[in-house]
């Protein structure tokens, strides 16, 4: 199926919609992407000294992930596998001026296909980063590349010790598959951080705070992050941010290992994504809270988590038939990016 594109102009800035849900604003589509992209490279950098670094950016065919990767002279090559052939065309085209016609440049190599098949003849150990930015899924389908076998693949073709992170969803607004995403990467034997943080496009869609998940087949010290040294020119990340992203609401995070993974066959993302609890009136100040801070937290991997099955699609179905109208007026639509 064909995605809607759309791009709306605003003063000197861009908004960029798929199937009308917000993908980026130029105004602040830095946050995002620096989040994303620096803390996992300069892990990788550290990890892995004098060493030509090769990074996977799945989706982002946007050029946006790549533009912050090429920050970096320690990085080498650069792979892009993106489906959709529009969205290479925008990034070459009307977002060149916002990549910085990153998808042209000479370390990166573009594959126009699905990126669980790219994946899957991929070697093992092949590259030191993976970036997964992908958009938020809307079918029980598209859950594919959220599932512990596509971790599982990413964990594979990852050089052990290298880094990967994942544009998950809101851990305020969907509390449940935000942990269902954090329970799935640690059951695909990658240790795994949780990260929030506010981008004010993404608050004016009413989709919360944003979430992603950083992991690595080796145990994350808080350590290596403290010793995290940023590049110059950055339009947001600082030191003192990346540490803050760590730190979650004791009330959100408390149940965190209560929630079934997503596999292929148990779908149990889409299951909370349409289900899930809004947790956003948890949003106040951290400091009059009780809190976890995950850069304390190393909790171990296990390929057994979550081996129950999940609810199946027919139960999903009726649960959202039986609730869709009585729920119409007080629930917020799902957030996407």
């Amino acid at each position: 199926m064909s995605n809607s594109l759309f791009i709306e102009q605003q003063n000197d800035y861009i908004a960029f919609y798929i199937n009308g849900e917000l993908q980026f604003h130029s105004q602040d589509e830095a946050i995002y992407h620096e989040y994303l992209v620096i803390p996992a490279i300069k892990l990788a950098i550290s990890r892995f000294p004098d060493t030509d670094l090769r990074v996977l950016i799945c989706g982002g065919g946007d050029g946006l992930a790549a533009r912050d990767i090429l920050r970096f002279s320690e990085v080498k090559q650069i792979d892009l596998v993106d489906y959709d052939p529009e969205v290479l065309e925008l990034a070459k085209t009307v977002f060149k001026p916002y990549n910085h016609g990153s998808l042209e440049q000479e370390k990166v190599t573009i594959y126009t296909e699905e990126a669980f098949g790219f994946i899957s003849q991929l070697p093992e150990n092949h590259y030191h980063i993976v970036i997964s930015d992908f958009t938020y899924p809307n079918t029980a389908e598209e859950t594919a590349i959220y599932s512990r076998e596509w971790f599982q693949e990413i964990n594979r073709v990852l050089i052990p010790a290298g880094l990967t992170c994942i544009n998950a969803v809101s851990p305020n607004y969907n509390t449940e598959a935000f942990w269902c995403l954090y329970q799935t990467l640690i059951s695909a034997g990658l240790f795994t951080k949780p990260l929030q943080l506010n981008i004010p496009s993404f608050s004016d869609h009413d989709y919360g705070k944003w979430g992603f998940l950083l992991a690595s087949s080796e145990v994350i010290q808080r350590e290596e992050i403290e010793k995290i040294s940023l590049p110059d020119n950055l339009q947001y990340l600082t030191y003192e941010k990346i540490i803050q992203a760590f730190i979650f609401d004791e009330e959100i995070a408390k149940n965190r290992q209560q929630f079934m993974v997503n596999t292929i066959e148990n779908k149990q993302l889409f299951y909370y994504l349409l289900n899930g609890i809004d947790n956003s009136e948890l949003e106040s100040n951290l400091e009059a809270k009780e809190i976890i801070n995950f850069l304390d937290i190393n909790e171990e991997t296990s390929t057994e988590i979550g081996n129950s099955n999940a609810l199946d699609l027919d139960t999903v179905a009726k649960f959202w038939l039986e609730n869709i109208y009585t729920q119409a007026d007080t629930e917020k639509p799902p957030n996407r990016h």
